[in-house]
């Protein structure tokens, strides 16, 4: 009898945002992810994210959310786009949070995830995605574009 079991897509596929000198309160949104052109097309878009505080950190968080659309990209969630941008979220977002990056110290990398971006989207995922940093650390994010970098992996199911 045959089993149905995850498999993978290749690892550290590159997530294109800026979130190097990202202001106290600011957000910045990735560009988007074709889900729908992936193949397979699949079940989970599994996301990691490595961040750096900058020097005058007051302890406190990032949080990540997830945007989509579906209408073939007209529009998406919270007004976001489909390319790397700053965004402005409103008070109560409707974008989904994916998690939160607790970042307690100054001058510190932290890696969080990986993040489940099906699951933020109660199980079924838009045909296309992407992903928004939001800075609550109380200090603008460290200023080295190479202190950061947020990647994907696609999770798809398998007969074995």
């Amino acid at each position: 009898m045959a089993n149905i079991a995850a498999a993978y897509g290749p690892n550290n596929q590159t997530v294109t945002i800026t979130l190097a000198s990202l202001a106290a309160g600011a957000a910045r949104q990735s560009t988007v992810i074709a889900v729908s052109g992936l193949s397979p097309i699949p079940l989970d878009i599994l996301m990691t994210f490595k961040l750096k505080s900058g020097a005058t950190n007051t302890g406190f968080y990032c949080t990540v959310y997830a945007f989509g659309t579906t209408d073939g990209g007209t529009t998406y969630t919270d007004n976001a786009g489909a390319s790397d941008a700053a965004i402005t979220l409103p008070t109560s977002p409707n974008s989904r949070v994916v998690g939160i990056i607790n970042m307690p110290a100054a001058s510190t990398s932290y890696v969080a995830g990986p993040f489940s971006f099906a699951a933020a989207f109660g199980g079924s995922m838009p045909a296309s995605l992407g992903s928004i940093v939001q800075n609550n650390t109380g200090g603008t994010l460290d200023s080295t574009a190479g202190n950061f970098l947020v990647t994907y992996q696609a999770v798809y199911e398998t007969v074995v």
